[in-house]
């Protein structure tokens, strides 16, 4: 390949051609996906407690981002490998980062949650290390009353990665593709866990002063367990949670994961509402496990980011995102290459069989285009409230 008298057209079918293949090679291998995904699911007990006392604390933690990313990954090295790529992480690059004499693959692996359309519809978020396109900036004043935005050269989102490499082996073009694992909803049942698992730490915290106050008064006097309680409500440097509430949620974790009720009783007077609260929060743990494990992933999508060479033809599509200037948010609208045969830059290697939630996501993206059992690229609409394969 003639990197140097490549026009957009040969651009953009080599886009195509990658994106074929990674979305092909997704299909052929969802269901070993699902159920490596399965596998992991088995542990859920054991990672829904710190995903919801990482909630209750303000910090947003998905489990679901790491066991998609390293099992789609996984698929993808294997599959390029036989073609002759060498993996080749890069250390600042995408996820998965593939090298052939003449490519360089950078794949970023995303996860979205279905009832969060704004993370993926008709729109992918990517780093300043995932894309090679010069992204547009804008820097908006308000004037009299008025906003106007005075964006102008040499304001742009610079990414971090160049359109072609230039190493000692020669030119490598870059391809950069996003894909997206929509997931099922389930805030509510993490709410729910979370509104129990506040009561318990509650419960534990109080056991624990009661305790230590009890066990000091009589070892020492009043002021010394006064000032342990002054201790518990002290915040350590670089938080603005408590020893106390640190410590419950310890005891928390020592609970659900490696201690049983007896082990708490040991030590604190707990009656037998106490008791029930503790026990009733295992169970819905357990339940909410069940649910999750019991849902079929909606969709997965793969989407090709055009080459920066493409220039000026989708400056208006990547704008910046949302880290100001180090991210652009790549809106692909109806998704099509716009040199070469409209073909379309945005491929569902998998999309529900479910109806109720195929036809959800055809009212978020009007139409998609997904394979048939054949491998054959059909486009998906919704017609008289049924999903409709039409050929391309």
């Amino acid at each position: 390949m003639d990197i140097d008298s490549m026009n957009e057209e040969d651009i953009e079918e080599e886009e195509y051609t990658y994106l074929q293949k990674i979305s092909e090679t997704i299909y052929n291998k969802k269901e070993d996906f699902f159920l490596k995904v399965d596998e992991s699911y088995k542990y859920l007990d054991y990672i829904l407690p710190p995903l919801v006392s990482a909630s209750k604390r303000g910090r947003s933690f998905n489990p679901f981002d790491e066991i998609f990313e390293i099992y789609l990954s996984d698929i993808l090295v294997e599959r390029f490998e036989k073609e002759g790529f060498e993996h080749r992480p890069l250390g600042y690059s995408s996820d998965v980062t593939l090298e052939s004499e003449d490519v360089l693959l950078m794949i970023d692996l995303k996860s979205a949650n279905l009832n969060n359309p704004s993370d993926y519809r008709n729109t992918i978020n990517v780093g300043e290390n995932q894309f090679s396109y010069e992204g547009y900036l804008p820097l908006k004043i308000k004037v009299s009353g008025d906003t106007k935005d005075v964006s102008s050269p040499p304001s742009a989102v610079y990414p971090n990665i160049p359109e072609i490499y230039e190493v000692e082996d020669g030119k490598k073009l870059t391809l950069t593709y996003g894909v997206i694992v929509i997931y099922n909803p389930y805030r509510d049942a993490i709410d729910n866990l979370r509104e129990r698992y506040n009561e318990v730490q509650d419960l534990l915290e109080d056991n624990f002063r009661d305790y230590f106050e009890e066990k000091l008064t009589s070892k020492f006097d009043i002021p010394i367990a006064d000032k342990f309680n002054d201790l518990l409500d002290e915040s350590p440097r670089g938080t603005t949670k408590t020893k106390g509430d640190k410590i419950s949620q310890s005891l928390y974790i020592a609970y659900i994961l490696r201690k049983d009720l007896d082990f708490l009783d040991q030590f604190f007077d707990l009656d037998e509402e106490e008791k029930s609260m503790l026990r009733e929060l295992k169970e819905s743990i357990q339940n909410v496990k069940e649910k999750i494990a019991g849902e079929a992933l909606p969709a997965i999508i793969v989407i090709s980011i055009p080459n920066g060479l493409l220039s000026p033809d989708y400056d208006e599509e990547l704008v910046s995102g949302k880290s100001f200037a180090q991210s652009v948010r790549y809106h692909y609208g109806e998704g099509k290459f716009k040199n070469f045969k409209e073909e379309p830059r945005v491929i569902f290697s998998h999309l529900i069989e479910n109806e109720s939630t195929r036809e959800k996501l055809l009212d978020i993206f009007n139409c998609v285009y997904a394979y048939n059992e054949d491998l054959e690229l059909k486009e998906v609409r919704k017609e008289n409230n049924q999903s409709v394969l039409t050929e391309l």
